[in-house]
């Protein structure tokens, strides 16, 4: 029995990427842009294949289209369908003044000042048909996980994955400083003995990055065990906002401490105890899978050096 257009939509390499493309947008909207079709050739495509699939597809929620329980189930398939067509095609050679796509990048607050940020107008100026999101990295397992599928494109993380698949390069040493309100009782300990230490740090709540052991030093976590009291928080740009007017302190890593410095209404306290440094550092790495990845992270682009 021969198979009506609906039904051919539903199995054509297009259709599987318009399908694909609204499941990682959760916009119409924005996959038609992203796939270069007109928003009402897209609508027009989605409704044959809603017909062709006897199913909604997609339903309207506060935060966009989600799939329906039949698409969740469709999702992988086609992805793995497009995966191997793609795979099939000589690669295109990447010329970033001619590219036009989205990037997805995902990392958090941290990141997104130090690394994102400050190499936007070069991108803007050697690649303005690049559209750069910024997502929140909720996970590691997570980061493997969007980066596996195609959904992301650049990661930038604190630790390593030490995953043969993922090709990942150090962006910098990032070390963590505590961080007080002008006028805070360490500040003048501080400036009168040039150091605090843990026991007169532990007397003032502190904000604190993680409860997690091991990785790198977390001096924060001898002070937890003194019995100050902790609030974990690696929204690291949040805290500030209750340091500035109370006796609280933050453990926050130094690109971020600098800004905040520079507005006058903080003080940066390097070291914490005797002999003892603040934190041995973070390297920060990226994970890249696209030839978009490797341009952004080429020349220079994501290679600012922190100490």
């Amino acid at each position: 029995m021969a198979k009506n257009s609906a039904e051919k939509a539903l199995e054509s390499i297009p259709s599987m990427r318009l399908l694909v493309a609204v499941c990682r947008k959760k916009s119409l909207t924005e996959a038609a842009k992203g796939l270069g079709m007109s928003l009402s050739a897209a609508s027009h495509q989605l409704s044959v294949l809603k017909d062709a699939a006897g199913d909604p597809l997609f339903l309207r929620t506060d935060k966009g289209l989600a799939p329906t329980s039949a698409m969740k189930e469709l999702l992988p398939k086609l992805e793995s369908i497009i995966d191997a067509v793609d795979s099939l095609r000589k690669p295109a050679v990447f010329d970033p003044a001619t590219a036009k796509r989205d990037i997805r990048i995902l990392t958090y607050d941290m990141g997104y000042l130090a690394f994102v940020l400050p190499v936007v107008p070069r991108l803007q100026t050697e690649s303005p048909g690049l559209r750069i999101n910024v997502d929140f990295l909720e996970s590691r397992e997570f980061a493997l996980n969007e980066l596996r599928l195609g959904k992301a494109d650049l990661c930038i993380n604190p630790g390593l994955l030490n995953q043969s698949d993922v090709v990942s390069q150090p962006l910098g040493k990032v070390e963590y400083r505590l961080m007080v309100r002008q006028g805070h009782p360490l500040e003048a300990i501080y400036q009168a003995e040039g150091r605090v230490t843990l026991e007169e740090i532990a007397r003032f709540p502190q904000f604190i990055p993680s409860t997690r052991q091991g990785g790198y030093n977390r001096p924060w976590l001898d002070v937890m065990a003194m019995g100050a009291p902790v609030i974990a928080c690696n929204y690291f740009n949040v805290p500030p906002f209750v340091v500035k007017r109370t006796d609280a302190v933050e453990w926050i890593p130094s690109p971020l401490a600098a800004e905040w410095e520079g507005t006058g209404l903080f003080t940066v306290i390097p070291l914490a105890g005797e002999n003892r440094p603040l934190s041995d550092g973070i390297k920060m790495k990226r994970f890249c899978y696209t030839e978009t990845s490797r341009f952004l992270r080429s020349g220079g682009h994501f290679g600012t050096t922190i100490d």
